[in-house]
């Protein structure tokens, strides 16, 4: 099972907290396979039900991975005004 640092988790918590009432999204980098770092990317959207992730700040955290031969480990949103599960 796949397993996020605590600081990453207070990180993510941080950010939906910043971006309230709206959602908050963005990815998590891994280092050799295990997540590193969280990179907040702006929701287009602006809305609390949904997220859409900018996608100019998209390609830019593509290309900083691949320079940086890091890999994806997940994407993420928070859920402001709906129940707390995983999205489809």
């Amino acid at each position: 099972m796949a397993e996020i640092a605590l600081a990453l988790v207070d990180e993510m918590i941080a950010h939906a907290r910043a971006e309230f009432p709206n959602e908050a999204c963005g990815v998590i980098h891994a280092a050799d396979g295990a997540a590193a770092t969280v990179h907040r990317v702006t929701n287009a959207a602006a809305s609390p039900y949904r997220y859409e992730m900018a996608p100019l700040e998209q390609l830019k955290l593509e290309q900083q991975r691949d320079e940086s031969r890091e890999t994806l480990f997940a994407i993420y949103h928070s859920h402001v005004a709906s129940e707390a599960k995983p999205s489809p």
